[in-house]
């Protein structure tokens, strides 16, 4: 059993990029896998890819296309409070860096958007209500947003 965030970025970097932007820093370590390099830590890895798979449905629902997907796959194992935390930690220093455009997807729930440089967090998401707020250190708002 695994848990799994999604993260579609428009962005002009590339998927390797974006996970050399958050090697540093988030308690993750470079890991060869099958499908190309990954970072792991906390009992979770975060990958990379061009997404092209899921390109017409987050144009259709959400109104941008994405570049790029970072994947964060969570094991049956994992610290899951410890990785939800670096998980935000992560997409928020990546919409810092480097995307105009994002969606953070938990299956089909959303977690959080940007879209027009405004950014909202899902009320429905459980851990908000917890101690991850405080790890958003963009400018937000807290409202309900539809699922997929």
């Amino acid at each position: 059993m695994s848990a799994e965030y999604q993260l579609y970025l428009a962005t002009i970097i590339e998927p390797l990029q974006a996970l050399q932007m958050v090697s540093q820093g988030f308690e993750l370590e470079w890991v060869d896998e099958p499908n190309g390099p990954c970072l792991f830590g906390s009992g979770m890895l975060v990958g990379s890819n061009h997404g092209i798979e899921f390109k017409s449905i987050i144009e259709e629902e959400f109104g941008f296309v994405p570049n790029i997907t970072i994947w964060f796959r969570l094991n049956w194992d994992a610290d899951f409070e410890k990785a939800d935390r670096i998980t935000i930690r992560v997409t928020i220093e990546l919409l810092r860096q480097s995307s105009q455009d994002a969606v953070l997807l938990n299956g089909d729930s959303t977690v959080l958007q940007r879209l027009g440089g405004k950014l909202l967090l899902n009320d429905a998401f459980n851990p908000w209500i917890t101690d991850l707020l405080p790890e958003v250190t963009l400018p937000y708002e807290i409202c309900n947003l539809p699922s997929l």
